[in-house]
């Protein structure tokens, strides 16, 4: 599974919410043509920085995962994303992709500080 990037390069949407995951293989920054990623319902407690690299993502879900922050300039590197779902996480700093320009997301049902 470390692999994955390089023999789904033309993937566009990748599910693998449930999987107790807690970090991500690196391959994934070559799936070029990623538009939507479920990585809901793990056990994430970093945002995995090599998402900024997937230019091409819309979606993104890493609600009900244990992560505690967001990164402020995901909007910038990925300039496709319209939603962001952040919620059952316990993050303290959770920043809108919107800082760019407007997004919809979600981030209720967090412990926001």
């Amino acid at each position: 599974p470390f692999s994955i990037g390089h023999h789904l390069t033309h993937l566009q949407s990748l599910n693998v919410s449930n999987n107790h995951l807690s970090d991500l293989p690196s391959s994934i920054c070559l799936m070029a043509n990623l538009e939507v990623f479920n990585l809901s319902n793990n056990r994430l407690e970093k945002f995995p920085k090599l998402l900024s690299q997937c230019s091409n993502l819309r979606v993104i879900d890493v609600s009900n995962n244990q992560l505690t922050s967001f990164p402020a300039n995901l909007a910038l590197q990925c300039h496709n994303l319209h939603y962001f779902l952040v919620d059952g996480n316990p993050a303290s700093d959770v920043r809108s992709p919107s800082q760019k320009r407007q997004k919809v997301g979600t981030i209720a049902a967090n412990s926001l500080r």
